[in-house]
């Protein structure tokens, strides 16, 4: 942060790399900065008119490959050089707020029992809430550790999302309605969210029936199917989008605009909340992509490769 600052006071063209807006096969290459930082428009009529230019209407990617392993040996090798070199940079400072062997110790409890047990509770748990076609909303969650949540965003933590949620749920959504709660696949189990949300619904006097707790599970399932999505700004939100969800954002997020996401209080999408607009989704998804996304990955040679070949026109348009 402190050298985008330094490079835009010398007039010095910034281009920031993150993960895609759109997933997967897709980087973002974003000017200036991404995700709140990012240099696109919130005018809903930029991109309808933007899109209307644009000559290539079917934007597709080829696969990048690699995986969550090749994105684990990464990781590794980093914190092993970061070991190794702590004697020559003792004043460094990580911006993860906790250790990896305390991140480690949480993926080593928690990722086999996802794949021995949740997985299969959790589309039980789906299959049973689909067939009783009973209305629900969907609270994803998302990563305290998140620079989405701690930089973009009021909300403080999941904890804190959570609480909110259940009580805006409680007091303003429909009688017959459930809300289902996801975690995120990557959490590392810091935080005991079932007893999180069990003391939020007490709390607050709801049926404890009312909400459901989801450790794993098929997400665009959810997506097809739910009333409505409440989130901070997780890129789950353009998933919902592309599945016709309404979507209400509760940080700052490149898709929350008039047209595309709920524009009133929490307390008010439960009984408002309205689809987004077919014909703005589909400029702005055309127009995010012509401008910031880069078809590549980070993570493994094939995908690198992909990402500077593609990334060469964005940089030449600035020679």
């Amino acid at each position: 942060m402190p050298a985008i600052e330094l490079a835009k006071s010398k007039n010095i063209n910034i281009h920031v790399y993150e993960e895609g807006y759109f997933r997967p096969n897709w980087v973002t290459l974003d000017k200036g900065g991404v995700n709140a930082n990012s240099s696109l428009s919130k005018d809903p009529e930029w991109f309808l008119s933007f899109a209307k230019t644009l000559q290539v209407k079917n934007q597709t990617t080829l696969f990048t490959g690699g995986g969550l392993s090749i994105r684990a040996w990464h990781d590794i090798r980093y914190l092993l050089a970061k070991f190794v070199l702590t004697p020559l940079f003792p004043h460094y400072q990580t911006h993860r707020p906790d250790s990896a062997l305390k991140e480690y110790w949480g993926f080593v409890q928690r990722i086999p029992a996802v794949k021995f047990y949740f997985e299969k509770k959790a589309k039980q748990q789906i299959d049973e809430l689909l067939a009783n076609k009973k209305p629900f909303y969907l609270l994803p969650l998302q990563l305290d550790a998140d620079s989405q949540i701690r930089i973009h965003s009021s909300i403080s933590s999941m904890e804190d999302l959570i609480q909110t949620t259940i009580k805006s749920f409680a007091s303003n959504a429909p009688q017959d309605a459930l809300l289902v709660i996801k975690n995120h696949p990557l959490d590392p189990w810091f935080v005991d969210y079932p007893a999180v949300i069990k003391k939020a619904v007490d709390e607050n006097k709801l049926d404890e029936n009312r909400v459901i707790y989801l450790e794993a599970g098929n997400l665009i399932s959810l997506l097809k199917h739910a009333k409505g999505t409440v989130l901070v700004n997780s890129t789950v939100g353009t998933s919902a989008l592309i599945y016709n969800c309404p979507v209400i954002a509760l940080g700052n997020a490149i898709y929350n605009m008039t047209g595309l996401t709920f524009q009133g209080t929490l307390d008010e999408f439960w009984a408002l909340a309205s689809p987004p607009d077919k014909a703005l989704f589909e400029a702005f998804r055309a127009s995010v992509i012509e401008s910031t996304q880069i078809n590549g990955s980070f993570y493994n040679q094939t995908g690198i490769e992909m990402a500077v070949a593609n990334s060469l026109p964005f940089f030449e348009t600035e020679a």
